[in-house]
C-alpha cells in the first residue's frame, strides 16, 4: 500500500510551503531543495510526476493492497539527491536521518525515529525506469522554459564518455573473474542436489588467484607466451569442464520436474557465467597461444557489465576508455533538455541530425542556433542542419576549408563558436557532482538510470537556481563558485586599473 505523500499536518513537522532555506550558502543542496519545492507546490507538475512514479513502482501491484510502502514522493526526492549529490546509498541514509531540512522536504517529522534502511532506499530507487527519468526531466525543463521562454532558442551540444564500473580488461585477469565465479556458484550449487567433488574449491580458487598475479607480474617475453600462458588456461579449462559435469548432474537430478527455486537461481547463474567464461577462454587461447589478433568489436570487456564498450578518444590523460558516449544538448539557462545514450559503433556526426530533429519538434521550431564541435562535421551534416536550424554551428575539418568558413562566418556563428566551451562546464559537473565520471549501477538499464538521474539531478539544480535568482538575485546561493570568482578577479582588476 502506497500513497504520493502524507500531507496531514503534523505538530513535530512543518509543511514543505513553508520550508526556509538558507541562501546564504553555496552548497549544491540548496538549489536542489529549492527546485523539489518548486516541484511539489505547483499542483499540476506534482500530480503529473506523481503518476510517472507510480506507474512504475506499482508497475505488477495495487498501490491500495499490502503493508505500507514508501511514498512516490520520497522514492523521488531519495533518487534525485543520490546523484545531486554523489552520495552512496549509506550515504543518503545517513542524510536522512541527520539533515533537517531534508527530513522536511521528505515530511519526516522531529518525532518521527523509524529509520530507512539503505538497502530499502536501494530497492526502491531501482524501480524507476530511465523512460519515466527522461519524462520527468521534460517536466523540470518545461517548468524553467515556461519562465524563460528564451532560453531554447540558443543550444550546445558534445558527447562525453560515462565509464561503467569495470577493471582494465586483459585475457589474465578476465578468465579470473570468469573461473572465480564458477567456483562460488559451482559449490553452492552442489550442495543442494547432494553432488560430490567440490569440498576443494575454496583451495583451487586460492592456487588459481596465485598464479594469476604471478602472470599479472611477469615481465612479457615474445618468445615464451605459450609456455607461460598455457598452465594457467589449462587449469582454468579443467575447471570449467568440471563445472560442465555438475550441470549435466543438474539435467539428470531434475528429470521431468520443475527445479525448486533456490536451485534455479543458482543454476540459470552458472550457466551464465560458464557461457562468458568459455567465450573470454576462446579468445585467450586465440591470442595468447595462437597469437592471433582480437578485434575490438569481438573483444569481451567484462564478464559483469558486458554492454561495456571500447572507446579510443585519443585524448590524454585518457586516450582509451570503457563506456558509451552520452550525447548532452544545453541550453542557454544551463537546463539539459536532450540526453541520449549512443549505441554501439555510433559517431557523433551519425547523431547529430536526428537529434535535432527531434528537438525542433518537442520545442515548436523555436530553436534558432545550435553549436557543436567539428566532430560532428560531414559535409550531408552542414547541409541538413541548414534546413532544421536558422543558424548552424559545426566547424568544418581541415586547415584550408576551416579559414575559408572562419572569413565567410557570420555574426551568429562566431558569437556560438565562442560560447560552445561552455558545454564543458556542464559536462565537467554531470561527471564530477552528478556521478557519471564512473556509473556504479549493475546492468545496462542501471547505467541508463544512473544517466536519467544525473540529468534529471542537474536540471532540477538549474530550476532551484533560477528561482533563487528571481527572488533574492544578490544572494550567495543565486551565484555559482565559478562566477563568484570571476566577478572578484573583475573587481580586483578594477581597482588595480583605477590605482
Amino acid at each position: 500500500m502506497r500513497k504520493d505523500f502524507d500531507s496531514q499536518l503534523r505538530l513535530d513537522c512543518l509543511s514543505i510551503g513553508q520550508l526556509q532555506l538558507n541562501y546564504r550558502c553555496r552548497d549544491e543542496m540548496i538549489p536542489l531543495l529549492k527546485g523539489l519545492q518548486h516541484l511539489y507546490l505547483t499542483p499540476e507538475l506534482y500530480q503529473q510526476a506523481m503518476a510517472l512514479v507510480q506507474a512504475d513502482v506499482n508497475a505488477e501491484t495495487s498501490s491500495r493492497r499490502g503493508r505500507p510502502g514508501m511514498h512516490y514522493w520520497r522514492i523521488l526526492v531519495l533518487s534525485v539527491l543520490r546523484y545531486a549529490c554523489q552520495f552512496d546509498y549509506d550515504k543518503l541514509q545517513d542524510q536522512v536521518e541527520n539533515h533537517r531540512n531534508l527530513r522536511r522536504i521528505m515530511g519526516i517529522g522531529e518525532w518521527e525515529n523509524d529509520p530507512l534502511d539503505a538497502r530499502t532506499i536501494e530497492s526502491n530507487v531501482c524501480k524507476l525506469l530511465p523512460e519515466t527519468l527522461a519524462k520527468l526531466s521534460d517536466l523540470v525543463v518545461g517548468e524553467g522554459h515556461r519562465r524563460r521562454p528564451e532560453a531554447i532558442k540558443k543550444v550546445r551540444g558534445d558527447t562525453f564518455v560515462a565509464q561503467t564500473n569495470i577493471h582494465y580488461p586483459t585475457d589474465v585477469n578476465l578468465v579470473w573473474d570468469g573461473v572465480r565465479k564458477v567456483l562460488d556458484l559451482a559449490p553452492r550449487l552442489a550442495k543442494l542436489i547432494g553432488a560430490v567433488g567440490w569440498r576443494q574449491a575454496a583451495s583451487r580458487c586460492r592456487r588459481f588467484r596465485a598464479m594469476m598475479r604471478s602472470l599479472s607480474r611477469a615481465k612479457s617475453d615474445a618468445n615464451d607466451v605459450s609456455k607461460k600462458y598455457q598452465p594457467y588456461l589449462k587449469e582454468a579449462d579443467a575447471i570449467w569442464r568440471k563445472a560442465l559435469t555438475l550441470i549435466q548432474l543438474v539435467n539428470v537430478y531434475t528429470g521431468d520436474r520443475g527445479l525448486p527455486r533456490e536451485i534455479a537461481g543458482l543454476y540459470a547463474k552458472l550457466i551464465k557465467y560458464m557461457s562468458l567464461c568459455a567465450q573470454v577462454l576462446e579468445r585467450a587461447e586465440r591470442r595468447l597461444l595462437q597469437g592471433e589478433k582480437i578485434p575490438n568489436a569481438s573483444k569481451i570487456l567484462s564478464i559483469f557489465e558486458t554492454h561495456t564498450e571500447l572507446i579510443n578518444r585519443g585524448k590524454k590523460p585518457h586516450p582509451i576508455e570503457f563506456g558509451h558516449r552520452v550525447l548532452v544538448v544545453e541550453d542557454d539557462l544551463g537546463f539539459i533538455p536532450h540526453h541520449e545514450i549512443l549505441g554501439k559503433g555510433v559517431l557523433d556526426q551519425d547523431i547529430i541530425v536526428p537529434a535535432m530533429r527531434q528537438l525542433q519538434e518537442r520545442f515548436g521550431h523555436r530553436i534558432e542556433s545550435a553549436s557543436f564541435d567539428r566532430g560532428f562535421h560531414t559535409p550531408q551534416n552542414q547541409i541538413d542542419l541548414r534546413e532544421i536550424l536558422a543558424h548552424p554551428c559545426v566547424p568544418v575539418k581541415g586547415c584550408k576549408q576551416a579559414e575559408v568558413q572562419n572569413r565567410e562566418a557570420t555574426v551568429e556563428f562566431r558569437k556560438a563558436r565562442q560560447k560552445h566551451p561552455g558545454i564543458e562546464s556542464a559536462i565537467g559537473a554531470l561527471e564530477d557532482s552528478n556521478g557519471l565520471r564512473r556509473c556504479y549501477d549493475k546492468g545496462y538499464e542501471g547505467y541508463e538510470r544512473a544517466v536519467g538521474l544525473a540529468v534529471l539531478a542537474r536540471n532540477l539544480h538549474a530550476l532551484g537556481k533560477l528561482l533563487i535568482v528571481e527572488e533574492q538575485p544578490k544572494s550567495r546561493a543565486a551565484f555559482s563558485k565559478r562566477r563568484s570568482l570571476k566577478r572578484r578577479k573583475s573587481r580586483k582588476s578594477q581597482k588595480i586599473n583605477a590605482a
